[in-house]
């Protein structure tokens, strides 16, 4: 298992999870390419920096930290928005609120949801997202953490920007985790 540059969990052949790691690759390469593309916080030293990389990635929106300042600006194409109650520290953590509706994604995630304590159970629970948090169907991932990975599988069905149908079951009695979901929307 490795962390990817965006922070998201990805799985090598040598992890004893297969076939399971192909499908759980997949899912985690779509959400790790919405925020390659749409969400990065680029680092430049000033405002030429910035408006050269403004230049390379003409695609909006366009988020930048500048160490010159320490500002976290959004590039509104004629001009830049700044965002002055937002600060990022030497350890890239962002504080303070860049406001959701300001934001090129919305991440939402759920868990636990406990797995049922028999095998061949299949369980199922609606997941509500927050009122007009999505603007359309986001990007669904599943997970469950399980000790015999290959025994739990997760799903979903009933998808819409409002809420989705999570299902899971367990094919073992053997010790078991819990399920998690992750939903992403680019804007």
């Amino acid at each position: 298992m490795y962390t990817d540059d965006n922070g998201i969990v990805r799985f090598e052949s040598l992890d004893n999870i297969a076939p399971l790691q192909v499908g759980l690759n997949a899912a985690m390469e779509s959400i790790s390419e919405a925020f390659d593309r749409n969400v990065r916080i680029w680092p430049v030293a000033d405002a030429n920096e910035r408006n050269q990389l403004a230049i390379e990635r003409p695609e909006r929106p366009l988020y930048v930290h500048r160490e010159d300042t320490g500002d976290v600006e959004r590039n509104l194409g004629s001009s830049w928005e700044v965002f002055p109650d937002v600060a990022i520290d030497a350890d890239q953590v962002v504080s303070g609120q860049l406001d959701w509706d300001r934001l090129p994604v919305r991440v939402f995630g759920t868990g636990p949801m406990t797995l049922p304590s028999q095998g061949n159970t299949v369980m199922a629970e609606v997941v509500t997202f927050p009122s007009g948090f999505f603007t359309e169907e986001p990007t669904i991932s599943t997970a469950s953490g399980i000790n015999d990975p290959q025994n739990a599988f997760t799903s979903y069905a009933y998808l819409s920007k409002d809420s989705v149908e999570i299902h899971w079951v367990r094919t073992t009695s053997a010790a078991t985790h819990q399920v998690a979901l992750t939903a992403v929307q680019t804007l």
